[in-house]
């Protein structure tokens, strides 16, 4: 027994790699979305920065500010605005506040996500639930910060999308025209387009922003497999009896969320990826996203729909 023990720790330790950085990050400010629970939580503590974060609610902002603070955060420097990434009017509401506080914005982690939503819903904006919270939320979120990160004199900035290896289910195409049809609807290929959509967006927005020579970096991170809250959606979760038996198995082979943020904060603070842009960074270091991913094609469709929505938006909310 105390070998099998030890070889669990050894097991664990081994793939709880740390971040080692310890970059001095005085008066920088970043914003991360889904920051009052698992990974978004993880790397608000590890930043010790001015941070914005996107909570769902008071309530789960309030319980996510008193443990950063138990941990020894300064709540100075913690801001928690309500954000809900299933109404546009929250985020340009939420990114409005900002702005309102800030001159520059130094990173933008777009973290928060819903995974395997169990019904078909259509948001107030009239999109599929889990393509507006997990996509075009974010989407919108980050072209209504970038302003922020262009600012003259300043360090470069950087945009990080946290993706998951699921979109591998749409490994040939991504058809737009079915993102909002109940026809042919399940929760897990609404997930898995949601995030293949981040990191096909994530590339467009990079060679755009290059193109533009803006010093901002745009990245997209698999943090590998969590045990978070993310996970409360899914169909073996929903029963208690399982779940409580399935516990040490989820421990044992998933990270923590502590774990699962230290490859994001890489992204976010090292020197060796300053420059880099248009990545997918995987245990902290370069990896290869799906080939759709790369498809100039499929980039340009995804990025011009995208900014078709939004500005249907924008176009709607200046003329009510």
């Amino acid at each position: 027994m105390e070998v099998d023990t030890t070889s669990i720790w050894i097991f664990r330790l081994r793939r709880a790699k740390k971040y080692p950085g310890q970059e001095r990050c005085d008066g920088k400010v970043y914003v991360v979305t889904g920051a009052d629970s698992g990974i978004g939580l993880e790397i608000v503590c590890d930043l010790v920065l001015r941070v914005y974060m996107g909570s769902r609610s008071e309530l789960n902002g309030k319980k996510a500010f008193e443990t950063l603070v138990n941990r020894g955060c300064d709540p100075q420097l913690m801001v928690i605005i309500r954000l809900h990434l299933h109404s546009f009017a929250s985020i340009c509401n939420f990114a409005d506040q900002i702005f309102q506080r800030e001159h520059k914005l130094d990173g933008l982690v777009n973290n928060a996500a819903v995974m395997f939503y169990p019904k078909f819903q259509m948001t107030e904006n009239g999109h599929e639930y889990t393509w507006q919270v997990n996509y075009l939320g974010h989407a919108l979120l980050t072209e209504k910060l970038i302003p922020l990160m262009r600012v003259p004199n300043s360090s470069r900035a950087r945009i990080l999308f946290l993706v998951s290896r699921l979109q591998s289910y749409f490994s040939t195409e991504l058809d737009l025209k079915t993102v909002n049809t109940r026809d042919g609807w399940d929760r897990f290929a609404a997930y898995s387009r949601s995030k293949l959509a981040l990191t096909i967006y994530a590339f467009a927005l990079a060679k755009r922003l290059a193109a533009d020579n803006a010093s901002i970096t745009v990245n997209v991170c698999y943090p590998g497999a969590c045990f978070t809250r993310l996970l409360r959606y899914t169909p073996l979760n929903r029963n208690r009896i399982v779940r409580l038996c399935l516990k040490p198995f989820l421990w044992y082979f998933l990270k923590t969320a502590k774990e699962g943020a230290q490859t994001p904060l890489y992204c976010l603070l090292s020197p060796e990826v300053e420059h880099e842009t248009g990545r997918y960074m995987s245990n902290f270091k370069k990896a290869e996203p799906l080939l759709l991913a790369l498809d100039v094609e499929m980039q340009d469709n995804l990025f011009n729909y995208t900014l078709h929505v939004l500005n249907s938006f924008e176009m709607c909310t200046a003329t009510s």
